[in-house]
């Protein structure tokens, strides 16, 4: 068995114990973002957990009013003096699988430099890493740690920890509730739709298109990116409706479509793939029942209603296309080609 294969397919007995630990983490993650005077929440990351950050600051900013942003970390690194004054009176947490990447500490480094009063959350999957050690508040899940060199487990506990910090801020017992009932039933959602995702990758698409909006956004790109990794196959995120403004020309007969659904105005986003499904793509709609879309090759039934826990379920699909289609294609999804597990400059 591939290690990939291995992590994706554990990745909600991690979730199961990502869960617990910010629930034992509560009351100290409320009263350190409480207690710290600040205007905003920056997150940042690299690569996948980029992607993440994403997503977390599209929460924070929907669910608690912060102005929240995400900027990647080599951006912030080549270009500090350009976000500097960006960084007064922020609270700055970082995504990271090895908390080892260097731009991250390097950005955390210049970060110390300019003011000891910039309060700093690490969101890292190992213990005691660089980037740990220089946080004033560590959130560590080992568990979720990926040992290959793509990510699966480790993004989509990395997007769960970031709701849950949101839903605590925000103190919606609701988010807080689908989280858990999501995450409660993954092992029986992966079963369910592992034999589909395996027959969608024999299909002959030699590119993927992953579409999702609001909180979804950064995840959704995370998304994408598994596919140029995993099965190193081209792939672009947009949102629902962007897809009419230029990217619908290229989709065609060979492309994959992986549809996340939001659960408004549902008969604009069905257009979207009635039309798309028209130019004979291979299309994989997550839907959940308030929102079944019924002109798609293959539909999802979501395992959660709430909008931000979709993302966990849209990762984990494209996670086992780009999986499937790597072994069709003779791809070692353990060693893409070029890539390494974490950066080092």
């Amino acid at each position: 068995m591939y290690k990939t294969e291995t992590e994706i397919f554990s990745q909600f007995d991690a979730l199961k114990l990502t869960l617990s630990e910010l629930a034992r983490k509560k009351n100290d993650i409320t009263a350190f973002f409480n207690d710290r005077r600040h205007d905003s929440v920056t997150f940042i990351g690299s690569g996948s957990s980029y992607c993440i950050a994403k997503s977390a600051a599209r929460m924070m900013r929907l669910y608690n009013g912060v102005p929240s942003y995400a900027v990647s970390a080599g951006d912030l690194f080549i270009n500090f003096d350009y976000y500097k004054k960006s960084l007064g009176r922020t609270v700055v947490v970082s995504l990271s699988r090895s908390g080892s990447t260097s731009e991250v500490v390097y950005c955390i480094d210049k970060i110390r430099g300019l003011s000891d009063n910039i309060p700093y959350v690490s969101i890292c999957e190992k213990v005691k890493s660089p980037l740990s050690a220089a946080a004033d508040f560590n959130i560590e899940l080992p568990w979720a740690f990926d040992e290959s060199v793509c990510q699966t487990r480790s993004v989509t506990n990395m997007y769960a920890a970031c709701a849950l910090i949101t839903a605590y801020l925000a103190n919606d017992s609701e988010l807080y509730a689908a989280f858990s009932a999501m995450i409660d039933t993954g092992n029986t959602f992966i079963k369910k739709i592992r034999s589909d995702m395996e027959r969608a990758a024999t299909a002959n698409w030699e590119k993927a298109v992953v579409i999702a909006d609001g909180p979804l956004a950064g995840i959704a790109e995370e998304a994408a990116l598994a596919f140029k990794e995993i099965c190193m196959t081209p792939s672009n995120y947009y949102n629902f409706l962007d897809v009419r403004h230029g990217p619908m020309v290229l989709i065609d007969d060979r492309t994959l479509v992986l549809a996340a659904l939001s659960p408004a105005e549902s008969i604009y986003q069905h257009k979207l793939i009635a039309d798309i499904t028209q130019k004979k793509a291979a299309v994989v709609a997550l839907c959940g029942a308030g929102n079944r879309c019924q002109n798609a090759g293959y539909i999802i039934d979501a395992p959660t209603e709430e909008f931000i826990s979709l993302g966990v379920p849209l990762a984990v699909l494209a996670q086992l296309l780009a999986f499937y289609k790597a072994l069709r294609t003779g791809i070692n999804p353990d060693e893409p080609s070029g890539l390494d597990p974490w950066i080092a400059l």
